[in-house]
């Protein structure tokens, strides 16, 4: 495998869409999206402090703006799976890498998951009560998305500059 002929751009992104995804499935497990001095919680638990948490699955019905974050979160991560192995074959498979097209799509990939991360952080973030009391999950999740749309970038440069 001969990667001196990848673009630079391309050799980036192998990074941040790796990155990007690991820190938004850190931030999308993890129950620190708000956190007061006696529970936290995330989009899929919350905790007490005497670290007994129950899992929002369990509960009879949930807000509708918990069950749009959680949807738009996990399609956003599904979406930087999904970029991350279009990536891959572009890079390992030569009838890949020769069309720009793979470029593009990936790049779209990556906008949409970027997208959908951010749709679901601000829907999370805009709540009353909540916002006040954003913890580091949610940070994590809105890095992860950035990370993801700088890639997207980066891959729709790549395309142009090959002509």
């Amino acid at each position: 495998m001969d990667l001196s002929s990848i673009s630079v751009f391309v050799k980036v992104c192998m990074i941040l869409i790796p990155l990007g995804a690991l820190l938004h499935l850190i931030g999308f497990a993890s129950p620190y999206w708000a956190s007061v001095p006696n529970f936290h919680g995330g989009i899929w638990k919350i905790c007490k402090v005497n670290r007994l948490c129950e899992d929002y699955l369990d509960w009879p019905s949930l807000p509708g703006w918990l069950r749009a974050t959680q949807f738009f979160e996990t399609v956003g991560l599904i979406l930087i799976g999904a970029a991350g192995i279009l990536l891959i074959l572009t890079i390992l498979v030569q009838m890949f890498r020769d069309k720009k097209i793979f470029s593009i799509l990936n790049a779209i990939l990556c906008f949409a998951a970027a997208g959908c991360i951010f749709v679901g952080v601000i829907i999370y973030g805009t709540q009353d009560g909540i916002s006040t009391y954003l913890s580091w999950a949610f940070g994590l999740c809105i890095v992860g998305g950035i990370l993801v749309g700088v890639a997207g970038v980066l891959l729709i440069v790549s395309a142009v500059a090959r002509g």
